[in-house]
Order: C-alpha cells, then sequence, then structure tokens
C-alpha cells in the first residue's frame, strides 16, 4: 500500500480512537455542572474545550482548500466561561465538529497531502495541518481526560485497552 494512502488510514483510525476515548470518558460525568468545572481562574472547562475543538473541527475541515474557516468562527466566543449549555447541546456541538472532519477526510485521495491549505493565514500542505491538527487535538482531549478523572476521583473508570490497530503484531 503507498504510504500516502496508509497515512489517510491511519490518521482516520487515530481521530475516531481520540473521540471514542473522550467520550468513554465524558460519559462518566453524571451531571452538566461537570463540564463546567474549572480547576483554578486559569484553566479552560470541559465545556469550553469542547466548543474549541468543535469550533476549530469547523473551521479547519469544513472547506479546507477554499478557506481556513476563520472568517466564519467565533474563536472567542469558545472560551466563553459565561456561555451555560446542557450536556446534551454539547455532546450536539461536538458530534458535528468530528462529523465535518471525517466528512473531510473520508473523501481525500493521496494527492491531497500535497496541496496547500490555510490555517489562520499561514500556508501549509495538508500533510502537515493533518498532523498540526492531530498533535492540537490529542493535547485538548488530554486536558479533558484530566478534567474528568479529576472530578469522579475515586469512581473513575478506566478506560478501555489499546485499540485493536494499536495492539503490538506478535
Amino acid at each position: 500500500m503507498p504510504v500516502n494512502k496508509l497515512f489517510l488510514e491511519t490518521v482516520l483510525k487515530r481521530f475516531q480512537y481520540l473521540k471514542q476515548k473522550t467520550e468513554k470518558a465524558i460519559n462518566q460525568l453524571n451531571n452538566d455542572e461537570d463540564f463546567f468545572f474549572l480547576l483554578d481562574h486559569h484553566s479552560n472547562s470541559i465545556a469550553i474545550l469542547i466548543r474549541h475543538l468543535a469550533g476549530n473541527m469547523e473551521a479547519r475541515w469544513s472547506n479546507p482548500f477554499i478557506s481556513d474557516g476563520e472568517e466564519s468562527r467565533n474563536r472567542p466566543e469558545e472560551f466563553n466561561r459565561s456561555a451555560i449549555i446542557t450536556k446534551k447541546e454539547l455532546m450536539q456541538i461536538w458530534d458535528n465538529g468530528w462529523q465535518c472532519l471525517f466528512n473531510t477526510l473520508n473523501n481525500l485521495t493521496p494527492a491531497d497531502l500535497v496541496k496547500d491549505i490555510y490555517i489562520r493565514g499561514k500556508r501549509y500542505s495538508l500533510l502537515e495541518a493533518i498532523q498540526w491538527q492531530l498533535s492540537h487535538y490529542s493535547t485538548h482531549i488530554g486536558q479533558i481526560l484530566f478534567l474528568v478523572k479529576h472530578i469522579k476521583g475515586d469512581s473513575w473508570l478506566p478506560l478501555d485497552n489499546l485499540p485493536t490497530w494499536a495492539q503490538k503484531k506478535s
């Protein structure tokens, strides 16, 4: 299999795994208030992180070869601490962002990886942009997992084992 095709298949699996792992953690939360918990006045809540990730996904992946998405994005609102919404609404925002990402990834061709796209006005190859976003999303998902584990304390349930594709081959 050509490496560029393998890359697209692998990165799609990585993003799917991140989404599933986060949802397994989020599903442990018992009430909507948990989504707004702040460790301190410098930190972000799970709700903020969800809104930020979804906003980023929609900006980056709606039309990556046409627009960088920033012109229609309200990034400061993603970090608005006074916005109170329900878990159901947050999860709809979350799903919309991921659906945008997955729709784009599923329609890419290996040749697309060398095409230029723009992120916040700066040019990148699609390959660079995918790697950047995978790293960016992983950072914020790690923050979400930390917060859920902190909120749950002793009632935290460990997340699943490594997915099949990440297990060591014998």
